[in-house]
């Protein structure tokens, strides 16, 4: 990403739906934008696999199965981070699907009232 000027980068956000047209109108709001998207560009490509332990957490990955720049395949990479329990869902939509409406939700709640049934609550003295 790092080749694309700012225009070239709004256009291919805006592809992606995550760029709304009407930003343009406000290019002060624009260049924001597109700053703070190289910052974590950047901060994505620079993930190396790390040879820290893996947490002892549960990790359940979540993508747009229309996304083309992150695969079910770049999902499934997150196992390794994990001792515990790990699953991948693709939801509808491309790499911007929480803005394709409240379907995350649907999955997430029984994933919450699943994991909070099981949780131990611990008294502190």
């Amino acid at each position: 990403m790092d080749h694309l000027d700012d225009d070239q980068l709004a256009t291919l956000l805006s592809d992606l739906g995550g760029l709304p047209p009407e930003l343009s109108q406000w290019p002060a709001m624009r260049d924001k934008a597109i700053a703070d998207t190289r910052a974590d560009l950047r901060l994505c490509m620079t993930d190396k696999d790390s040879q820290d332990e893996p947490l002892s957490c549960p990790i359940y990955a979540f993508g747009g199965i229309a996304d083309p720049l992150v695969s079910e395949f770049d999902l499934r990479e997150w196992r390794s981070r994990t001792t515990e329990e790990f699953s991948v869902r693709l939801l509808e939509g491309g790499h911007f699907y929480l803005a394709d409406g409240p379907q995350l939700f649907a999955v997430l709640r029984p994933l919450l009232r699943r994991i909070a049934a099981g949780s131990r609550i611990v008294s502190l003295p």
